[in-house]
């Protein structure tokens, strides 16, 4: 099936990559024995629950596309509808594993506990070309969503006509029309609300016992990063997919002509925003820097007990 190889190919390669950028980023973090023990268990704490995501991102997928490839009694297994929100139903899986791994964020313990009291909001934590990508991403993935919805003929699957009447078969390359983009916006909707809590977990939880305000606020950056980048990566994903296979159509149906270089060019577009989509996932999160960090100006120190 086109879709689901798609799909497995760039799951595969991101497995490995992944392999290799986890083990560079560990020869290169900053040593535990550097760092106060609270801090080293916060830091490994958000390092597992990073990869705890990636990894139901991958196995979410992986499922489903077993799920939808398998072989049936009658032979006959048509394109599940589901399969081009296969990315964003990955990313579900992916932030409820990092909004749990926010809600178990290691807390202060001790009768006697110091910790930096400093106000702090989303705009503070939220890397500004992370936010900015979202968007772009997240804008272009809906614009193209509604394009393929209007450019379908009613059944969903197919431009509506090529210059001499003929329409295009979604039999070897599904058109992203509605049947295909109403899954998609729905999984959008339910994935935005989640991206929001994580982001909003990260900006309250309590502040790590012994670091500075620099320090807890990387940390606390670290985790948007985490599911903002997950949330691109699937968007790069649903909107590469749909690019490539309504490009794919597209060629087919005019075999020349200003039409065919825009289809050729979405086409192009689409492997593109997948590649993409692969280096944005594995993109590091802030870390902490090698040598300690000056205390931010304006910090405050309170102890309770």
């Amino acid at each position: 099936m086109a879709a689901a190889l798609l799909l497995t190919v760039p799951a595969a390669i991101f497995l490995v990559c992944g392999l290799v950028a986890l083990v560079a980023l560990s020869l290169t973090a900053r040593p535990d024995s550097t760092l106060p023990s609270e801090v080293a268990s916060a830091r490994r704490h958000g390092l597992v629950t990073s990869v705890l995501a990636q990894v139901a991102f991958v196995a979410t997928m992986g499922f489903l596309i077993f799920l939808a490839t398998r072989p049936s009694t009658d032979g006959v297994r048509p394109t599940p509808l589901w399969l081009g929100a296969l990315p964003l139903i990955g990313a579900i899986a992916a932030l409820v594993v990092l909004i749990l791994g926010e809600l178990t964020w290691p807390r202060p313990r001790g009768l006697r506990r110091e910790v930096n009291l400093n106000p702090r909001t989303l705009r503070d934590l939220v890397p500004r070309p992370w936010a900015r990508v979202l968007l772009a991403v997240g804008g272009l993935t809906v614009v193209v969503i509604g394009l393929g919805w209007w450019a379908a003929d009613p059944s969903g699957h197919a431009l509506q006509r090529g210059p001499h009447g003929d329409i295009a078969s979604s039999g070897a390359s599904p058109f992203p029309g509605s049947d295909y983009g109403l899954p998609q916006l729905v999984t959008l909707a339910v994935a935005l609300p989640l991206l929001y809590g994580a982001l909003r977990l990260a900006t309250l939880r309590p502040a790590v016992v012994r670091s500075d305000v620099a320090t807890d606020n990387r940390l606390r950056a670290a985790s948007t990063v985490r599911a903002i980048r997950v949330m691109v990566s699937a968007l790069a994903f649903t909107c590469g997919g749909n690019l490539f296979f309504g490009g794919a159509t597209g060629v087919r149906l005019y075999d020349a002509g200003w039409q065919q270089g825009v289809f050729s060019a979405a086409t192009l577009l689409g492997l593109v925003l997948g590649v993409a989509g692969i280096g944005l996932v594995l993109a590091p999160a802030p870390r902490l820097p090698r040598t300690d960090p000056a205390d931010a100006p304006g910090a405050h120190t309170a102890t309770s007990a």
